[in-house]
């Protein structure tokens, strides 16, 4: 009988270990909490490398000199610290201090040498002449990952801009999904007395 007591006494845990597993659980969750907050971004969603959904008017970002673009879905508009400048730069949100999977650069240019151009692909956009070209400018190694780019130089009336897209992955064409975002640049005013 009394081993019986001493049974039925033993079924329950005793207060220095329920104290264990108390102090167990608050150590994993110390070291568990901080890297799950770390992986999300208090802006919102992750956004995608490549946009799925077609761009909407009400997601257009803006430079103040009057340069914009509509921006992809959980996509930022990153600060630029140059006002009078027009340059727009947007990214996919991701998980902050981690590398940046692609990204869309717009800025007025400088006339790019007729040697580099030669290598391009001659086009219109919005009605004005144009060069493109993508390439892949890094290809997938082990401790780092593929990089293409895609380069559209726009002459505006002798107003040259550049749009640079960068992405982490190899890719010879630009997505079509990526092109409709990019067809939705609008410019600022012409400066006055610019060619």
């Amino acid at each position: 009988m009394d081993g019986l007591m001493k049974q039925a006494r033993r079924s329950g845990f005793t207060k220095w270990e329920i104290l264990v597993v108390v102090l167990v659980i608050m150590g994993l969750s110390a070291l568990v909490l901080p890297v799950v907050r770390r992986s999300r971004n208090p802006k919102g969603p992750h956004g995608r490398m490549i946009p799925v959904v077609a761009p909407n008017e009400q997601n257009r970002v803006a430079h103040p000199t009057g340069l914009s673009i509509i921006a992809p879905l959980n996509w930022d508009q990153s600060q630029t610290s140059v006002v009078h400048d027009p340059i727009l730069s947007i990214s996919p949100r991701g998980t902050p201090g981690r590398r940046v999977k692609s990204l869309l650069y717009i800025s007025k240019h400088n006339i790019p040498p007729e040697e580099e151009l030669v290598h391009y692909s001659k086009l219109k956009f919005q009605n004005y002449p144009a060069y493109e070209k993508m390439a892949i400018t890094r290809e997938y190694m082990f401790d780092d990952g593929a990089q293409s780019e895609y380069d559209l130089y726009i002459n505006r009336d002798g107003e040259w801009w550049h749009v640079n897209f960068l992405i982490s992955d190899e890719m010879t064409a630009l997505p079509a999904m990526m092109r409709e975002y990019i067809n939705t640049l609008q410019f600022p005013p012409a400066e006055p007395g610019a060619p």
